[in-house]
């Protein structure tokens, strides 16, 4: 076996390396500098070794199966400890009935839905903004989905006062329609928009 450099030969098996040294003294004679003449060129890694480490590996050791084992068994016996002395999530049953009633939040939807869904929006949110026209689509498609609107102006002053513009308009009975024209304008949201 030839390395790519041709200057010394490789026994990729056990990993060692005899060098040529007339190959050696070949490329000292084309002026090749910064190496004396009987000094080993660089180690570099042959064909083989390339092709080694690209291929798919051989099957595993005895040790290294009984560690695997050892580390398989661990995780499940550690899952299963976990499972019985931390419970996983809580319950959130009277958190979302508050929610869910809606009280003073705008509602907008059949009253015979067979879904409630409680919306949390910021008119400021590019998030909330890019994923209205989703929602609304799903919403009409369905038919049977009660909207519950919840602002949450998290964007600070400019998004407490559009939140406060649509929910004034809640009580005049338009608040879907000046939420469908807050969410929708592309125009920045301040004073003179609002």
């Amino acid at each position: 076996n030839r390395c790519a450099a041709r200057t010394h030969q490789c026994d990729c098996r056990s990993d060692r390396v005899q060098w040529d040294a007339g190959a050696d003294r070949r490329l000292a004679g084309r002026g090749r500098r910064g190496r004396s003449a009987g000094a080993p060129p660089p180690r570099r890694h042959g064909a083989q070794q390339a092709r080694r480490a690209l291929s798919v590996p051989g099957p595993l050791s005895r040790r290294q199966a009984v560690g695997l084992g050892a580390v398989v068994v661990g995780g499940w016996a550690v899952g299963q400890v976990l499972r019985r002395t931390a419970p996983i999530g809580r319950d959130v049953g009277p958190t979302a009935d508050l929610i869910l009633t809606g009280g003073s939040s705008p509602e907008h939807g059949p009253a015979d839905a067979t879904l409630r869904l409680a919306v949390f929006t910021d008119y400021r949110c590019p998030a909330c903004r890019h994923a209205f026209p989703a929602l609304e689509e799903a919403v009409r498609r369905d038919g049977k989905i009660r909207v519950i609107y919840k602002d949450w102006p998290i964007f600070g002053p400019p998004s407490e006062r559009a939140a406060s513009v649509a929910l004034s308009c809640a009580e005049q009975g338009i608040y879907p329609v000046v939420h469908r024209q807050l969410m929708a304008d592309n125009r920045t949201i301040d004073d003179d928009m609002l």
